[in-house]
């Protein structure tokens, strides 16, 4: 398993309130070092994956594995220091500092009721300072816009030092600025030795970002692999149950309907 940092071996999961099953039967490898971007239309069971590879779900059946062990056998501290999740909103009642707030990803490294140290600050800084955000350090969480609060869970996640990053749908809020700006950020995470697994709606930063794609359709996986092989008008349409086209301009990879 030294090239699979996660592995899904037969994982069904069901919500308790449903009768059917969100997911069923994932058998698939996320590879160390490199970004897999999770793609399907909605319902597909993208937003699961995540939280069960985070351990905020338990699989109804079938086994997770991380760094070639058992999700399960972590504790939630020992989790925290290797897998930091950035979800698609979060409700936030307090009116935390922006730095207050990342300093929240820090968590695991402390006892409980310990203060953070000086270096704690330091790392909370530096993650504000990755995501453009600190000029409003001392600004209120709740002053914050839409995308101004999506950096901000990257960076509560960047201040957690993960090994693992979960993104589900990062730049779903961004304007074209701070898009650009995050995905410059995730790259550089990349060449420092982070895998990420994001789930996406937007092809152009998948195709920016990903080397590895897996295609989900009604909680199954249709088709797991490099993005190159995947990228292909057969292998999307089947997974929107849409015609689309893939086209290339200037380097960069498209992909639109048929008209």
């Amino acid at each position: 398993m030294t090239d699979i940092i996660l592995r899904f071996e037969n994982v069904t999961f069901r919500y308790p309130e449903t009768l059917t099953e969100a997911l069923q039967g994932l058998n698939l490898d996320v590879p160390r070092g490199k970004v897999t971007a999770i793609l399907g239309p909605n319902g597909a069971g993208k937003t699961t994956l995540l939280r069960l590879a985070y351990g905020r779900y338990v699989p109804t059946r079938g086994q997770i594995w991380l760094e070639g062990r058992l999700l399960g056998a972590y504790t939630r501290q020992q989790i925290g220091r290797m897998v930091a999740l950035v979800p698609q909103r979060e409700a936030n009642p307090f009116a935390y500092s922006l730095l207050e707030y990342v300093l929240l990803g820090r968590a695991p490294y402390l006892l409980p009721l310990q203060m953070p140290a000086a270096s704690d600050v330091a790392i909370a800084w530096e993650a504000l300072e990755r995501v453009g955000l600190h000029h409003l350090a001392r600004r209120s969480v709740q002053a914050l816009s839409g995308g101004e609060y999506q950096l901000l869970l990257v960076a509560r996640a960047l201040a957690q030092q993960p090994r693992l990053l979960l993104l589900d749908e990062p730049t779903s809020h961004l304007d074209l600025a701070n898009k650009k700006r995050l995905v410059e950020c995730l790259r550089s995470l990349v060449s420092a030795g982070v895998t990420i697994l994001m789930t996406s709606h937007e092809p152009e930063v998948v195709s920016a970002l990903a080397q590895h794609v897996i295609l989900m359709r009604e909680g199954r996986v249709l088709h797991s692999g490099p993005l190159d092989a995947l990228w292909t008008p057969e292998a999307l349409s089947e997974t929107y149950n849409v015609p689309l086209r893939v086209w290339t301009f200037n380097g960069h990879r498209y992909v639109t309907w048929e008209s």
